[in-house]
């Protein structure tokens, strides 16, 4: 296999520029917000077509997004700020005051395991919260500002802004630096 023998479907061009972008794997379908404004949308794969939902009124500066039992969790990078909570069935919005309970700021680093929890990293904070309880609990620190968070297969990959990657192994609570990228 090489990126030459790669086939990719060209998508419809979305309405803004985007950030705070999520997919659900389940039904092929990305949520994302408006970059430096509020209104929020959907696209749906099986048509290629973008729609619009309902705006989110927390904030129109969102970073990061993360999907959790039919709500989207979008989160921005300013302290004490709480999260907008998207419910997909509903097409409303609410909010969570994430930065009072776990004691650290929201940041775009979010991430979520698909059935219980979201992590979310702020500085060198890394936290576990469980949205139904509202329990935040605090896990072993990374350092320094991160770029990206995702999670794959019972570990979250963090990517720093300065070319390494990272690896969380949410089963032994251990951070590994994974091998640099090189030539790419």
């Amino acid at each position: 296999y090489t990126a030459a023998d790669a086939e990719l479907d060209s998508l419809a061009r979305s309405p803004v520029p985007l950030t705070a972008v999520v997919e659900s794997v389940e039904d092929g379908t990305i949520y994302a917000q408006q970059y430096g404004g509020r209104r929020f949308f959907r696209h749906r794969a099986s048509s290629n077509q973008w729609e619009e939902l309902a705006p989110n009124p927390v904030w129109q500066d969102a970073l990061g997004a993360a999907i959790l039992a039919g709500k989207i969790y979008v989160t921005r990078a300013w302290a004490h700020t709480p999260m907008a909570v998207y419910d997909i069935a509903s097409d409303t919005w609410s909010s969570v005051g994430f930065g009072q309970q776990s004691g650290i700021s929201s940041s775009g680093l979010i991430a979520s395991d698909g059935s219980r929890f979201l992590y979310i990293a702020s500085g060198v904070s890394f936290i576990r919260y469980d949205p139904t309880t509202g329990v935040s609990e605090q896990l072993a620190p990374m350092n320094g500002a991160w770029g990206a968070l995702e999670y794959f297969d019972g570990q979250l990959y963090g990517h720093h802004l300065n070319g390494f990657f990272f690896r969380y192994d949410i089963a032994t609570g251990r951070w590994t630096v994974l091998p640099r990228m090189t030539g790419a």
